[in-house]
């Protein structure tokens, strides 16, 4: 049968869940690694698993479109809760990128299609292949997302570390970015030419930068851009014609 398709690259597609998916994803609770890695157990029948609510804000599986074959899920938590992005692969797919693509994948989706502006994620501080494949797909620690539970076999206290994901923006720059993009500039000046120019020339190109930023910032600005998480100017870039007569 046919399946909708979320979103794609050249290895995997995030498509649509039908019931038949339910046998696996059921034998993927069963996994004692998944277990693990959500810090629990699950032995409902099938029958009860099959019959579980559904109520999510968005569950997809992950499709090996080689063959066709699916091979994990991605899902969020219920739109009353903190938007959370979990992931499970299905062995024998572990441990060869398929997780990290489709993480990727579903992030990009989340943010661009179903407008989750903030977009969490957990891992435990021992899932070191979790821990890298957020890194890799641009969520950071954040530690006041943290949450303490039970290890659900040696009932000892365990952090369940929290990520965030906060897209990034690229808009055409308006005056009232120029002092935060005189400050980009500044501060990327004496990190990239620290010990390669004088430092007292790069104090003196830097206090002209503010004012330097207040006059080119315009509103008629159509060259220079601000790139910006979570509403901060963390880079600056200009697109100009060619200045080669050449080109």
């Amino acid at each position: 049968m046919a399946r909708i398709v979320y979103a794609s690259n050249d290895l995997i597609s995030l498509v649509e869940y039908q019931p038949c998916d339910d046998r696996a994803l059921y034998e993927s609770w069963l996994d004692p690694d998944v277990q693990k890695g959500f810090n629990g157990i699950y032995v409902t029948s099938f029958e009860e698993f099959a019959s579980r609510d559904k109520h999510t804000r968005f569950t997809a599986m992950i499709r090996f479109d080689q063959t066709g074959e699916i091979i994990g899920t991605v899902g969020i938590s219920p739109p009353e809760e903190i938007a959370d992005l979990t992931i499970r692969i299905f062995e024998p797919y572990r441990k060869q990128g398929y997780g990290t693509a489709a993480f990727a994948l579903a992030t990009n989706y989340i943010i661009n299609e179903l407008k989750i502006s903030e977009l969490h994620a957990g891992a435990f501080p021992d899932n070191v292949g979790s821990r890298k494949m957020l890194k890799k797909c641009g969520y950071i620690p954040f530690p006041a997302g943290n949450i303490s539970e039970k290890h659900y076999i040696t009932r000892e206290v365990i952090v369940q570390l929290d990520y965030i994901y906060k897209p990034i923006n690229i808009r055409l720059a308006v005056p009232a970015d120029a002092p935060e993009m005189a400050e980009v500039l500044m501060r990327s000046w004496e990190v990239a030419y620290k010990d390669i120019i004088p430092a007292d020339y790069i104090r003196q190109k830097n206090a002209t930068r503010p004012e330097q930023y207040k006059r080119v910032i315009t509103d008629e600005n159509t060259t220079d851009y601000v790139i910006q998480q979570s509403n901060k100017t963390v880079g600056i870039m200009r697109i100009t014609p060619p200045q080669d007569d050449d080109l």
